[in-house]
């Protein structure tokens, strides 16, 4: 149903409102009544009536100043919130963005605009399905058609190449901090992050393989995993399986759980969904037995779980929330060229994500007397999970 504007909702509620004075009016002239101030009160609502169905608009029209150039006119005279809602940024992050891109590599050597560049491509990754074409681009921004591909390929090169200090695995004393603020608001100790898989659908079927990327959700879809922190910045990303690949699967085969020694120690873990299998970094909900109830207390667990890891979800909603390209992906793969642009584009809009992301409080200090109950290694695979669900009922019943 169309939205209706605020002058359709007040003629709405005078034409009700007028109609029932109609119907009282009538009533008093049955009665031979006459009140003054009743009749006063019924010439100032039509007067109003009459007022507002003679304008188009209610409130003043705002006067936009037109500038020579586009770029002029969409960097200095666009109001702040129709910039947000046209590139999905607001100006302050525009510009340090902007300010990144601009000494990285790619641009050093080029006399280039490069706030046109950036523009162009958080249009093009900000719009979903086919508004997303180079040729409305083009015309957006009054430049030519191949130049729009131009300047989405340059932007996406520029930001991957900030890729490895903008999405890093945090180091010991940084993942210290994380576990601290998650057990302070999620009593979850030694955690340090939340895991959890998402689809970006393809608008086509792949050329290569292409059955292979049919989802469970009946499109065709790239599978994505994504490990986040508690303020939602992304700490690991792995684009470009095939929708048809279980989480699982790709967490199993990441480079962040094949180097877990490296990238954990023997207390540390991440939160996940069901999808998960437990282990010693790992400690995902309890499954659902089939044709079973499941235990109260795997209940409440997984209940006091999903308080946390839906932070993943969180994070995932507003990274295709800023940049509905992600939504509906038209790209057609039909050879390996095409995965990897693909896969490069997902990086450099994670890259922007973590860039503008905003700070939550500030760290909060984890006891230590709290921390050695659960300084003890870890080997089998659900004994990790068990220990968590321990501790949080003895810090219940404390």
């Amino acid at each position: 149903m169309p939205k209706q504007s605020f002058r359709q909702r007040e003629l709405s509620k005078l034409r009700k409102l007028l109609k029932q004075r109609l119907i009282w009016r009538e009533e008093r002239d049955n009665l031979a009544l006459t009140i003054k101030l009743e009749d006063e009160l019924d010439e100032m609502l039509l007067q109003y009536f009459y007022y507002i169905s003679s304008r188009r608009y209610l409130a003043d029209r705002r006067l936009l100043k037109r500038a020579a150039s586009r770029l002029e006119h969409y960097l200095l005279f666009t109001p702040a919130d129709c910039f947000k809602i046209q590139f999905r940024l607001s100006r302050p992050y525009f510009y340090a963005v902007v300010g990144l891109v601009k000494n990285t590599s790619v641009f050093r050597n080029l006399a280039v605009c490069v706030e046109l560049h950036l523009l162009v491509t958080l249009k093009f990754f900000g719009t979903c399905g086919n508004g997303a074409t180079p040729n409305k681009l083009a015309d957006f921004f009054s430049i030519g058609t191949g130049t729009v591909t131009l300047y989405v390929q340059r932007t996406v090169d520029a930001l991957v190449s900030l890729r490895e200090n903008v999405i890093a695995w945090p180091t010991d004393t940084k993942r210290r901090e994380l576990s601290s603020r998650i057990k302070q608001r999620w009593k979850f100790p030694n955690c340090v992050g939340f895991v959890d898989g998402t689809l970006l659908p393809l608008e086509f079927k792949p050329r290569l393989f292409g059955e292979d990327y049919f989802s469970r959700k009946m499109y065709y879809a790239v599978n994505c995993l994504v490990v986040c922190d508690d303020k939602g910045r992304i700490l690991y990303l792995n684009a470009g399986w095939v929708g048809s690949a279980h989480d699982n699967r790709i967490w199993e085969n990441s480079k962040l759980y094949v180097n877990r020694d490296r990238n954990f120690n023997n207390q540390e873990y991440l939160l996940g969904d069901s999808a998960y299998t437990p282990s010693a970094v790992m400690v995902p909900a309890f499954k659902r037995p089939p044709n079973e109830v499941m235990p109260s207390l795997q209940e409440w667990f997984n209940s006091h779980l999903a308080q946390a890891r839906i932070k993943a979800e969180h994070t995932i909603g507003m990274l295709k929330g800023r940049f509905q390209w992600l939504k509906r992906i038209r790209t057609l793969i039909s050879k390996k060229e095409d995965m990897k642009r693909l896969i490069r584009s997902v990086d450099a809009l994670a890259v922007i994500h973590n860039l503008v992301i905003g700070d939550d409080p500030p760290i909060v200090e984890e006891e230590s007397s709290d921390e050695e109950e659960l300084h003890i290694d870890v080997t089998q695979s659900d004994e990790r999970r068990q220990q968590i669900m321990q501790f949080l009922l003895d810090d219940i019943d404390d």
